[in-house]
């Protein structure tokens, strides 16, 4: 497959970069996205058509050059800028972007809405505090319904 691994450093070419992004989309745990899935998931965020065989062409690095309409519908999508996809695109901005969308495909994996988030973010230090302890209560307490494997540390917050 296409793509750097972790470490790496940042994806180079179209392919690897299409398929590093596709890559950050697939939910945590779930099993990688079919092309068929990217299709989908460009129209219902741009209801922009792009063939599947479009998709294992970027992918795999057979299409080099594709329609412009297709480099803003895959931005859109992933929640990238266009430029993202050319060889100019600065490395250090390269870098920060693979930090976003990470962290935007961690939040969507955990579930979190942009609300939930906005609320989060919009809290003071205490207020995150306070949070952090609560999540780390429901984690324990769920760790503890799934199994007996783990006790909850009574000085734990």
């Amino acid at each position: 497959m296409a793509g750097e691994a972790p470490g790496e450093g940042p994806p180079v070419t179209l392919a690897d970069k299409v398929d590093w992004l596709i890559e950050q989309a697939r939910p945590a745990g779930g099993s990688p996205l079919s092309n068929s899935d990217v299709c989908r998931m460009i129209y219902d965020a741009t209801r922009e058509e792009v063939s599947v065989t479009t998709i294992w062409k970027l992918r795999t690095g057979k299409q080099t050059n594709p329609q412009l309409r297709v480099l803003q519908a895959l931005a859109t999508t992933f929640g990238v800028d266009p430029a993202y996809f050319f060889e100019a695109y600065n490395e250090g901005e390269l870098g920060l972007l693979q930090e976003q969308v990470e962290l935007l495909a961690l939040v969507k994996s955990a579930g979190i809405t942009s609300a939930e988030l906005r609320t989060i973010l919009g809290m003071d230090s205490a207020g995150r505090q306070a949070l952090a302890g609560l999540i780390g209560r429901a984690v324990r307490a769920e760790a503890q319904d799934d199994g007996p494997g783990e006790q909850e540390d009574p000085a734990a917050p």
